[in-house]
């Protein structure tokens, strides 16, 4: 049997509970269900060589595969990576180099080091092995300190 094949044959055998707790997570968020249960099984899919049961109980992982699921759904940011850089103009006026200058000295004085780096791993494109290599942590992790970062830094920068 391939790793797939026995991850798919495990969440048929906990496909009630996968519906059930979607089913919370769309009703108390306004998701479309179908969508968020597609998304969270495919997630469930990619990650279940992850899943130890002596670490925790199936709920508990669904339940965490689909609230970061429903996260990322929610969150409409686009991907550092999806942009194409060949589009953005460069300024030369020299009045928007200076708000570049002084929103780069604010986020500089409002991040952490571990803030800055991970802001660095979404730039340089690392993956998940080299972020967990190099920062220590995880990939939703690193996510979510840019996310902080990004949120604190609205309210300074405008």
């Amino acid at each position: 049997m391939t790793v797939e094949a026995i991850a798919w044959s495990w969440i048929m055998a906990h496909r009630e509970d996968v519906d059930r707790i979607v089913g919370r997570f769309a009703r108390e968020s306004g998701m479309d269900r179908d969508d968020l249960r597609s998304a969270t099984v495919l997630r469930l899919v990619e990650k279940h060589g992850r899943f130890d049961p002596d670490l925790g109980t199936a709920q508990t992982w669904i339940y965490w595969t689909t609230r970061e699921v429903a996260t990322r759904a929610r969150r409409r940011v686009i991907p550092i990576a999806d942009l194409d850089l060949d589009e953005l103009s460069v300024s030369a006026r020299v009045d928007e180099q200076i708000d570049a200058r002084r929103a780069a000295r604010i986020i500089l004085a409002e991040a952490n080091d571990s803030q800055i780096g991970a802001v660095e791993s979404v730039v340089e494109g690392w993956s998940a092995d080299e972020v967990q290599d190099r920062l220590g942590c995880s990939l939703p992790t690193r996510n979510a300190r840019v996310y902080r970062l990004r949120d604190r830094l609205r309210e300074r920068i405008g």
